[in-house]
């Protein structure tokens, strides 16, 4: 008959493991975040989401998590929130899922002298990208603009 196994040496139970920093804590801190954001309370929402990216890395949940960011950052600083918010998300993931929009972003709302040199490296960075046609006429424009010196 097999020897039964001490107590102190079986595996601890599911509920009794020490937990890990996973998806299911970064759920219950989304939904904190969406509560504090419905509630007006935007900078507390901020630091949330915040939260999220920092535990979840380079993951989609963080991806989403920058998604929530953008429009807050908007909403407590304007477009020079936007602007800080989605260089800091490019720096994280330049081929992410919303690099496109965020980059296109840089472009339209960057200082004036920038956009050209922006809008060619857009086009590099996004061949097909959703902002294609409005890249291209800015740079054509500034080719004719550079015609008129």
């Amino acid at each position: 008959a097999p020897k039964p196994v001490p107590e102190d040496s079986k595996p601890a139970a599911p509920s009794e493991r020490p937990r890990r920093a996973k998806s299911a804590s970064t759920v219950t801190l989304e939904q904190e975040a969406q509560a504090l954001w419905q509630a007006g309370e935007l900078a507390a929402a901020e630091k949330k989401f915040r939260e999220i990216v920092r535990a979840s890395g380079r993951t989609q949940r963080a991806e989403f998590a920058y998604g929530d960011l953008f429009a807050l950052a908007r909403q407590l600083r304007g477009t020079s929130g936007q602007v800080a918010m989605w260089r800091e998300y490019l720096a994280v993931f330049p081929g992410g899922q919303f690099a496109d929009d965020a980059h296109a972003g840089l472009c339209l709302r960057g200082p004036e002298a920038a956009r050209e040199a922006c809008w060619r490296d857009y086009v590099e960075r996004h061949p097909r990208g959703a902002y294609r046609a409005q890249a291209e006429a800015a740079l054509a424009q500034a080719r004719e603009g550079q015609g008129d010196l």
